[in-house]
């Protein structure tokens, strides 16, 4: 059976793949091969990352795979950190811990397609991919940007059931690009030590840790420390510590909003009013006051702003952080 849906995508589809017996879509590994992966597409999302958004090791019951549109940023696959600008995709497996975050003062838009995949066999010959796929994807991208803008107002079940089928064969495509040889962007050396060093910031707070102890911590020098990290997320260890500091500080704002502004100061481990004033403006875009007092929280250019095509509504997006589930 094979449809040409220009009028509802603007491009041509070149058929429904094959169900199986309860209706997921099926993805052959290869030609050659008898390996069938039973594929449910979950949504479909643009995503604009704030700059606020602080890096947190997280994983989920789904597999990603990520389409970076547009600006630079960093993801953090398994502990160890990599580098990521327009046109790079990146995967992540389940089994993975992961998580993305731009680059100061900047945002990092992307495309985030989400799927399950049935089968122990099938989701280990997918552990093994790479993370990285750095191949030809412009075509894929204006593609998946054409279903996801057509999707915010065409909510029909036929559109639904063709854009399903649709994103099923472009993951197929993409798919068969993985290599388990493939390089990773980054030396593996610096982006451990840098996924370590966030690990024990996160752990530091609310106070946070000083650049002398976490690099005691890490048996290295200071200098050291700092030129790693300028290198390898273009920022020094204590502006990236401020960040993970403030994120977290807004998000306590938000749970306990009838605490005062200076409560908050000095939970986070800063004494002086201004530059806890001046810092916050600079990272979250207003005032702490503004934040508290006009009760429509964070400003918006500080915010993460997501958009989604869902076509399974009750499926739980669950979120795991150590190893709990939210």
């Amino acid at each position: 059976m094979r449809f040409a849906p220009e009028g509802l995508f603007g491009f041509v589809a070149s058929g429904l793949v094959p169900r199986d017996s309860r209706g997921a879509g099926i993805l052959q590994k290869e030609a050659c091969t008898d390996l069938r992966l039973p594929v449910e597409i979950l949504r479909l999302g643009h995503i604009r990352y704030s700059p606020l958004k602080a890096p947190r090791l997280h994983r989920h019951d789904f597999f990603h795979v990520i389409f970076v549109l547009n600006g630079r940023g960093w993801v953090n696959v398994n502990g160890t950190v990599h580098e990521v600008g327009t046109g790079d995709v990146h995967v992540y497996h389940p089994a993975w811990s992961h998580d993305v975050w731009t680059r100061p003062h900047a945002h990092l838009e992307v495309l985030d397609l989400r799927f399950v995949v049935s089968g122990d066999a099938e989701r280990a010959w997918l552990a093994d991919m790479s993370p990285f796929l750095r191949e030809e994807t412009y075509p894929i991208l204006d593609l998946l940007r054409r279903i996801e803008r057509v999707g915010r107002t065409r909510r029909g079940r036929l559109w639904q059931e063709l854009a399903h089928a649709y994103l099923i064969q472009l993951l197929a495509g993409v798919l068969h690009r993985e290599a388990a040889t493939a390089t990773l962007p980054l030396g593996d050396e610096y982006g451990r030590i840098v996924g370590t060093a966030l690990h024990i910031m996160q752990e530091s707070l609310p106070m946070g840790i000083s650049v002398a102890a976490l690099a005691e911590r890490l048996s290295m020098s200071p200098t050291h420390l700092a030129n790693i990290f300028k290198r390898a997320v273009g920022e020094s260890p204590s502006t990236t510590m401020t960040r993970l500091k403030l994120e977290d500080c807004v998000r306590a704002m938000a749970l306990e909003s009838d605490v005062p502004v200076y409560v908050f100061r000095r939970r986070y481990g800063w004494r002086d009013e201004r530059h806890f004033r001046r810092l916050f403006k600079r990272y979250v875009g207003c005032t702490p006051g503004a934040l508290v007092g006009d009760g429509h929280g964070v400003a918006t250019s500080a915010r993460t702003v997501e958009h989604w095509l869902i076509f399974n509504e009750n499926y739980p997006m669950r979120w795991i952080d150590d190893a709990v589930a939210e």
